[in-house]
């Protein structure tokens, strides 16, 4: 039987496994919490996103109430008034959970952001290749643009890992 250099215990060597060191993130480390780049996203997700998401939804939707057009118009318009007022809520989910410091909310955030890019971009692309008149050049580069941008900041930020913890949901205080 060995004693515990720290605390006197007696151990047994057999059943006694290696100590293990946890980093974890400090509310006192310079990188921790929501400043910087990462507010900056969080605002974004939170506040600036939502809103034309939502506009589109809404102006989708009244379009839809108040038009009397073939089927074809009604799909795409409920079809982009689902897909917006969805995204919309989904961003602000997203901003809040990162605000909130949720241990999910990288992970959210980083689906928001693939679905983001992919929903509009394939509605738009099926809207084009069914002959209608978008702007798909735009609709791509746009969400393609911001999605690779901040995907890429939440990977790779120090920030973000000292204060979400480390990917896989690694201890947090």
């Amino acid at each position: 039987m060995d004693v515990c250099p720290r605390c006197g215990h007696r151990q047994n060597p057999a059943a006694a496994s290696p100590p293990v060191n946890l980093t974890l993130p400090q509310p006192g480390d310079e990188l921790y919490g929501v400043s910087g780049w990462l507010l900056l996203f969080c605002i974004s997700l939170t506040f600036v996103g939502p809103i034309p998401e939502a506009l589109i939804a809404a102006r989708a939707f009244r379009n839809l109430a108040t038009a009397r057009v073939p089927i074809q118009t009604l799909l795409r318009l409920g079809s982009v008034g689902a897909i917006y007022a969805g995204l919309a809520v989904f961003s602000c989910i997203a901003g809040v959970m990162l605000w909130r410091k949720k241990p999910k909310g990288v992970s959210v955030a980083k689906g928001y952001l693939l679905i983001g890019a992919a929903l509009p971009i394939s509605l738009f692309l099926l809207l084009h290749l069914a002959g209608m008149r978008v702007n798909l050049v735009r609709v791509i580069f746009t969400r393609l643009v911001y999605s690779v941008v901040w995907y890429s900041y939440l990977a790779a930020s120090r920030r973000v890992k000292v204060t979400y913890g480390a990917p896989g949901g690694g201890l947090r205080p």
